[in-house]
């Protein structure tokens, strides 16, 4: 195997589990936010962080199975 050989398209998965991984962080900090009794705008700009990760994940997952057919 080469070091820049292109790679098959089950290595994108990776990026669909961060993805979930990402929805997943961000449903939990989202309750967190929403029962928490102080800071709730920390929590709240917190949980936004999650939720920009799964949206590059899951962008990035379309475009390595898009540039793989």
């Amino acid at each position: 195997m080469f070091l820049f050989e292109t790679l098959s398209r089950e290595n994108c998965v990776a990026f669909l589990i961060l993805s979930v991984i990402s929805f997943a962080a961000f449903i939990v900090l989202f309750l967190f936010a929403l029962t928490s009794a102080k800071n709730k705008s920390v929590y709240f700009i917190a949980s936004l962080s999650p939720l920009f990760m799964y949206y590059l994940y899951l962008m990035w997952y379309s475009m390595c199975v898009s540039s793989l057919k």
